[in-house]
C-alpha cells in the first residue's frame, strides 16, 4: 500500500492589488478546484501572474513598475513597499507541529497570511491568532540581576580598558533595570 502524506499548507484565499490591469481584485476564495472565468482581456492571466510572483520557480525578483504597475495610475505611486498580493494559507497538522517546535507560542496558529510587495525582499508573513508576547520589567529584572556578580568576576580577569568598558556596560544595564523610564528618554 502506498502511504499518503498529509497535504501541505493550502491556499485558501488571495487578493491581488496594484498589479498590471488589476487595481484591487477583491478576495478570491480557493477550493480543491477553482475556476477563473471572465471575458478576454479582463485580467485572468494577471491574477494568476500576481499569484505566481509570490514564489516563482526561478526565484523571487523585484517587480518592474513600468511593466507591472497599473497604467491607469501615476508611476510615482509605486514604491518598493506597494502591496501586490495578500494570500491566506491553512497549515497542515504536521506544519503546525513543526512551527510549534520552532515557536512554542504558535501552538494555536493554523492560518498564515503571506504578502508580496514590489520589492521581492519585502515579502511578509503573519501568523493569525499568534498570542502577543507579554513583557514584565519585574521578571526581566529578577532574571538579569543575578548575573551581576558573574559579570563583575569576569571583568576582574580582563585588562584595564576592557574591564572598565564591561563594568560601565553592566552599570548602564542595572540602571535601566532600576529605572526603565529613563531608558526611554
Amino acid at each position: 500500500l502506498a502511504r499518503f502524506e498529509e497535504t501541505p499548507m493550502r491556499l485558501t484565499q488571495f487578493r491581488v492589488l496594484n498589479y498590471r490591469s488589476i487595481y484591487d481584485s477583491g478576495d478570491v476564495a480557493m477550493a480543491d478546484i477553482t475556476t477563473v472565468l471572465g471575458r478576454s482581456e479582463s485580467g485572468k492571466s494577471n491574477l494568476l501572474l500576481a499569484l505566481q510572483a509570490l514564489n516563482p520557480a526561478e526565484g523571487a525578483k523585484d517587480l518592474i513598475p513600468i511593466r507591472d504597475f497599473p497604467r491607469s495610475r501615476r508611476l510615482s505611486d509605486c514604491r518598493p513597499d506597494t502591496e501586490v498580493l495578500r494570500s491566506s494559507w491553512t497549515l497542515s497538522a504536521e506544519e503546525r507541529k513543526q512551527l510549534t517546535g520552532i515557536l512554542p507560542r504558535a501552538k494555536c496558529v493554523s492560518q498564515v497570511i503571506v504578502r508580496r510587495y514590489y520589492q521581492a525582499t519585502q515579502t511578509s508573513v503573519e501568523f493569525v491568532d499568534l498570542p502577543e508576547i507579554t513583557f514584565s520589567m519585574d521578571e526581566v529584572t529578577t532574571r538579569v540581576r543575578p548575573l551581576a556578580p558573574t559579570i563583575h568576576a569576569a571583568a576582574e580577569k580582563l585588562d584595564e580598558p576592557p574591564r572598565i568598558q564591561l563594568k560601565a556596560a553592566a552599570e548602564a544595564l542595572w540602571s535601566v533595570l532600576v529605572n526603565p523610564a529613563d531608558a526611554l528618554t
